[in-house]
């Protein structure tokens, strides 16, 4: 499912690394960053074979790393109103319990259950979250995206591909970011746009897989619809 002629064959691969890898030591560089993903998802729908944009439309990065932020933060705001809520509650009720050990103990319990429900929750969130973008990479607009009835329409068509391009962007993650900390841990900067060239590769084929199955099964809808 890999292409690493994208890479391979990029003369300008060094210098787009090294754009983004710059803009990822800036923590606000993460907003264009994640528009420039965005926009690698879009060619990755469009064509089989596409190099890495080139860092030409920063305005456009901006506005559409916004837009990705502002997905992000709407999906994953039932897991920080969790973690607000036990935080309130161990601030609340520290002082009612009887020893140090039974607090210890009711925080020890109240962490199992939001690991336990943090895990329920993001592991289909991280899955059903790939056609979103794949929504808005392709012209979708912002409310079309956050709406996850949209979202899992075209998860249903093809969930098999949208799994395993999450499992292979994760490990992509993990690989890089580890051989990145291993070069003096700024090459854990310069990983960041290698990691989502390939992440925009990833979604985007399987968001264009997706589209034929989709409209077997919703026929005489639109992609984003």
């Amino acid at each position: 499912m890999l292409n690493f002629n994208p890479f391979t064959r990029d003369p300008d691969i060094y210098k787009k690394i090294l754009i983004g890898g710059l803009l990822a030591l800036i923590g606000v560089g993460f907003i264009p960053l994640a528009g420039w993903r965005l926009e690698a998802i879009s060619r990755n729908i469009r064509e089989d074979d596409p190099l890495l944009p080139e860092w030409d439309d920063f305005g456009k990065y901006i506005i559409d790393g916004l837009k990705v932020l502002g997905l992000n933060l709407i999906w994953f705001s039932p897991l920080i109103l969790l973690i607000i809520i036990i935080s309130v509650l161990i601030i609340v009720f520290q002082g009612r319990f009887a020893s140090q050990d039974d607090l210890a103990l009711a925080i020890v319990v109240l962490n199992l259950c939001t690991i336990a429900l943090t895990f329920a929750y993001i592991l289909p969130v991280l899955v059903l979250i790939i056609p979103a973008y794949g929504i808005l990479a392709d012209g979708g607009t912002f409310s079309e995206a956050v709406n996850p009835k949209n979202a899992y329409r075209i998860l249903r068509a093809d969930l098999g591909g949208f799994v395993v391009a999450g499992l292979l962007g994760m490990l992509t993650t993990w690989i890089l970011s580890a051989i990145g900390t291993l070069l003096c841990f700024v090459g854990v900067y310069l990983a960041y746009p290698a990691i989502y060239g390939i992440i925009g590769q990833l979604y985007g084929k399987a968001y264009r897989q997706a589209q034929p199955k989709l409209a077997e099964n919703d026929p005489g809808l639109g992609q984003t619809a």
